[in-house]
């Protein structure tokens, strides 16, 4: 379980109080991913060179290559099951915001509480500083928009700064 949360608190407090409904549905597809995950993995990789120095039966494209070609094929249909399960996970917690007509503010905590169910910001609770030192890095586009989200929510949370004053005390254009 690479991706669970370090505050299983954070996690509570991330749904509104009484929607246990979508929190029950996202923890059981987060679930789900991680088992499928796990099982990406494990799949071997497709490094078809002979390992060791015994002579093998091995008649070109007869047993490796097809072994590469199933193993590709099982991780591409396993991405595809974990995508599946995302989406049916969204259109079901769509149709339910719509149907108990809920306020905009509670739709989007549960989106923003559902997302990070399932994809955790790895950036969240990091320092300022922490965050600049990863700022130039080259990031895959999950993890970029990890980032950004990260220092867009600090951004909001941190006071606003001041505007530069010039001259005597006095504001731009102000005379």
């Amino acid at each position: 379980m690479a991706k669970d949360h370090e505050n299983k608190e954070d996690l509570e407090q991330l749904f509104p109080e009484g929607f246990d409904y979508f929190k029950n549905m996202a923890d059981e597809t987060a679930r789900q991913s991680r088992m499928i995950d796990e099982r990406i993995k494990n799949i071997p990789t497709e490094d078809i060179r002979q390992t060791s120095h015994r002579l093998e039966f091995n008649p070109a494209g007869f047993a490796k290559a097809r072994e590469a070609w199933v193993n590709r094929e099982d991780r591409r249909s396993l991405e595809g099951l974990k995508t599946e399960l995302e989406t049916d996970l969204t259109k079901r917690m769509e149709q339910g915001i719509k149907s108990w007509d809920l306020d905009k503010d509670t739709a989007t905590q549960i989106r923003d509480a559902t997302r990070e169910t399932l994809h955790p910001n790895p950036f969240k609770g990091k320092t300022k500083e922490q965050l600049d030192q990863i700022k130039g890095k080259e990031k895959d586009l999950q993890h970029s928009q990890d980032f950004m989200r990260t220092l867009l929510d600090n951004e909001r949370k941190g006071t606003p700064t001041p505007p530069a004053k010039t001259g005597k005390g006095k504001e731009p254009g102000m005379e």
